[in-house]
């Protein structure tokens, strides 16, 4: 048992875990419920998860009896993508603006928007509203380069006006399965839907910054197993054209029908830009 995971949980009035269902998540909250079975568990539930997501966590909060709190965001990925357009970079529309870019307003860009609206913004809310002390997550060093910078497991968010708690920063991903494994522990079929060289990973299917990012794979994963969203995402919603555009020309014409037909000809093309 993780000591100093029990005397943050043993010392804190309204401790809570955040769990999205992924496979790092699952190993915090088991960890949790060893210790405190009743803690509060927060889902913020961005609306766009992959269906595979919600089936587990419906499934895992009646088998667990879960103190399930589901968050929903006020603004929808949609009324994001309407109002900004895709999220391709972050804190802006490419790289070399983000190079050139000192100063910018975070609601500028649909990036942003997306990370706040759809997660900060809902977790804030309950944490506010249910009183949270600590906020308990699966954040783990090895999943970014952004995450690398972190070094403290424990530290008080000025913002938040909570202490963030982060058991398993250090754990790498070989950890996280071995945990998984011993405890023989019922996790998120998504990750069994494998695709080489591809590391599967939770969150909003529909984003787009894989494609911006030349992480063609995750692309490339969403059209293997989720065709349909796939297809609502690259046709009804348009962001076929953009890719289309982009990696041909943005003057040569396309209308929705030879849009499809290059689609179901070179589905490969609209993986990256």
């Amino acid at each position: 048992m993780d000591e100093e995971l029990k005397e943050i949980l043993v010392r804190a009035k309204n401790p809570a875990v955040s769990c999205s269902f992924g496979i790092d998540s699952l190993v915090i909250l088991h960890l949790c419920l060893q210790i405190k079975p009743d803690i509060l568990v927060v889902w913020n539930n961005t609306l766009v998860e992959y269906p595979d997501t919600v089936r587990f966590a419906r499934q895992l909060t009646k088998k667990w009896n879960l103190n399930l709190v589901e968050t929903k965001p006020k603004v929808t990925f949609w009324d994001i993508v309407e109002k900004y357009g895709f999220p391709l970079a972050r804190r802006g529309g490419t790289k070399e603006d983000n190079k050139n870019t000192k100063k910018y307003r975070k609601t500028e860009y649909p990036t942003d928007n997306c990370c706040f609206n759809l997660k900060k913004a809902p977790m804030k809310r309950a944490i506010r509203e249910n009183s949270i002390d600590f906020a308990i997550d699966g954040m783990r060093r090895t999943e970014s380069w952004t995450r690398r910078r972190l070094k403290e497991k424990l530290k008080f968010n000025k913002k938040w006006k909570t202490y963030k708690f982060h058991p398993i920063l250090h754990w790498t991903r070989e950890d996280v399965w071995k945990y998984v494994r011993s405890n023989h522990l019922p996790y998120n079929p998504l990750y069994d839907k494998k695709l080489d060289g591809y590391e599967v990973r939770t969150g909003c299917w529909c984003c787009t910054l894989r494609a911006s990012y030349g992480k063609g794979l995750g692309m490339a994963h969403l059209h293997q197993y989720y065709p349909n969203l796939w297809n609502y995402l690259y046709l009804k919603k348009g962001f076929g054209r953009i890719v289309f555009q982009h990696r041909l020309s943005p003057d040569f014409f396309i209308n929705e029908d030879n849009l499809t037909n290059w689609i179901e000809e070179r589905p490969c093309l609209f993986f990256q830009f």
